[in-house]
């Protein structure tokens, strides 16, 4: 019986020796010698978190269980949502920021389109006023070529104006004219109150002549240096445009001499420089 004895206490020695320990059983499971193992929330954790990702179904109503709970709770409801304000109250403000500034940007490009777009416009439709400008007072100034003004005649009450120029060529320009000469002829501007008055003498309104024939006003136009001296001036009959720019070439200090032919100014300077002013806009 002692010799069973201790055979079976020899097996039992071998079988626990043979036996692996707690230790032994973790490595064999994966978990590296020296390494802490896992606690057991960290391995209930990643179990959930396997389940949840494999079964989107329950995922879902895990999801509706936990918000009927929440709205079900004011206290909780308003806790939660004070959180989630405060989580995307930055991210909201800064996408609105974004939104708002490629909406502005967008504007102001379109704008600036528009106003460039416009200026274009605006640019071609003064060249073509200006165009039009130069257009209208050539024929206007053309309309006048047979006309020419007659300065320095004092007025008189019921005064004849074909016969005071008709004298006037006569005696002065030594040129013969006769009513058929005469397309029409009158005194320019607003009747003058004191024109007729010998006690307040004033300037009188020129005369302007137009003439049947362009050869007939031409002949006494370049006559006229025979009225030097005699306070009596014959002048083209300007456009107001025309007018002006006389007037400012005039008023040149380096202009020496200023004239105008067939509408046409021309002027000598003390330099000999072309001192024409731009085209003043007419009024």
């Amino acid at each position: 019986m002692s010799g069973d004895k201790a055979v079976e206490t020899r097996q039992m020695k071998k079988k626990s020796a043979s036996k692996p320990s707690l230790t032994d059983q973790d490595g064999a499971h994966g978990t590296e010698p020296g390494t802490v193992a896992a606690t057991p929330q960290a391995k209930l954790a990643s179990q959930l978190k396997l389940i949840l990702t494999s079964d989107p179904e329950l995922l879902q109503n895990l999801a509706d269980t936990i918000a009927a709970c929440i709205i079900g709770s004011p206290p909780l409801l308003k806790t939660v949502s004070e959180k989630l304000k405060e989580a995307l109250k930055d991210e909201m403000a800064e996408e609105v920021k974004q939104d708002v500034y490629a909406s502005v940007s967008f504007d102001i490009k379109r704008q600036d389109d528009t106003i460039d777009d416009l200026q274009m416009q605006v640019n071609h439709a003064a060249k073509q006023v200006d165009s039009l400008e130069t257009k209208l007072d050539n024929l206007e100034q053309y309309s006048r070529r047979n006309c020419l003004l007659l300065h320095g005649i004092p007025e008189k009450i019921k005064e004849s104006t074909d016969q005071i120029v008709m004298d006037t060529i006569s005696e002065r320009l030594k040129i013969k004219l006769d009513e058929r000469d005469l397309d029409r002829t009158h005194r320019l501007g607003p009747v003058r109150s004191n024109n007729t008055d010998e006690n307040t003498p004033s300037r009188p309104r020129p005369i302007i002549m137009k003439f049947c024939s362009y050869n007939i006003r031409n002949k006494i136009f370049t006559t006229k240096s025979k009225l030097k001296k005699t306070g009596i001036v014959i002048t083209e009959n300007l456009t107001p445009k025309r007018a002006a720019l006389l007037k400012a070439t005039k008023a040149i200090e380096d202009v020496k001499a200023s004239w105008t032919i067939d509408g046409k100014i021309h002027c000598i300077t003390n330099s000999n420089i072309n001192a024409l002013p731009s085209t003043p806009k007419a009024t």
